[in-house]
């Protein structure tokens, strides 16, 4: 599967009139992306997936559930650009 090769920005989509956003633990975006956890730092490190938020200030890691929703639709993006280039 190809990724894609750099996130969209904030400025791409906007937010809308949502008051709040929502924090998605690990295992919630694992779930929802099918990466594994080896993959998805990996795609992080290569700036090729949202980096995680710190809530707490601690250990506990989460990510802001519109910025996953992108990265999903990103890679939806390319797999139909792929598909009209084939």
């Amino acid at each position: 599967m190809a990724y894609p090769q750099s996130l969209p920005t904030s400025n791409d989509q906007p937010h809308g009139n949502r008051t709040y956003r929502r924090l998605l633990k690990r295992k919630q975006v694992l779930d929802r992306t099918s990466l594994s956890n080896t993959v998805m730092y990996q795609l992080i490190a290569e700036g090729r997936f949202p980096q995680p938020v710190k809530p707490t200030g601690g250990r506990a890691s989460a990510w802001v559930e519109e910025e996953v929703d992108q990265y999903i639709a990103s890679c939806i993006a390319l797999r139909d650009a792929n598909e009209v280039n084939a």
